[in-house]
């Protein structure tokens, strides 16, 4: 597999990975995969700070007549 294919099988995978949604062997083949790509280090980097931020906002309720018309507006 050239390497333009592992970086594209890696970057599908980041967001998984930084969730610790993948199996031990997906795992494992991104760890190894990041070990040797800075791209794919720099990705994973971005991705998890990307993450820590929308992390620290607090939730907001939507308002009942908001959501209602977003969803009248959806089903259009």
């Amino acid at each position: 597999m050239v390497q333009m294919e592992r970086c594209k099988l890696a970057t599908k995978r980041l967001s998984f990975y930084i969730d610790g949604q993948l199996s031990d062997k997906a795992r494992l083949v991104v760890e190894k995969h990041l070990s040797t790509c800075k791209y794919c280090q720099n990705e994973a980097i971005l991705l998890w700070n990307a993450r820590l931020v929308l992390k620290s906002f607090s939730s907001v309720r939507i308002p009942t007549s908001l959501d209602k018309k977003f969803t009248k507006e959806l089903y259009k």
